[in-house]
């Protein structure tokens, strides 16, 4: 994932701009797991290699921020 991939995510949650990230994959067999560290502050958790602009709308932030009520 590069800086401009995760800006456009980021950006329906009022993220605009960010210093620093970093992708930690802690996947296992049958079990996906990747943790987006934005800032030392955040964490973006992804649990499946598929997600959908329909499930990723349905993503919350605290504290419960959806894209959808922005």
């Amino acid at each position: 994932m590069d800086r401009a991939h995760l800006a456009a995510l980021l950006s329906p949650y009022g993220v605009n701009q960010f210093e620093s990230f970093r992708v930690v994959d802690s996947s296992k067999p049958n079990d996906y797991r990747l943790n987006i560290i934005v800032d030392r502050g955040y964490v973006v958790r992804i649990n499946d290699p598929v997600i959908t602009e329909e499930r990723w709308e349905q993503l919350t932030v605290w504290p419960r921020v959806t894209a959808q009520s922005m």
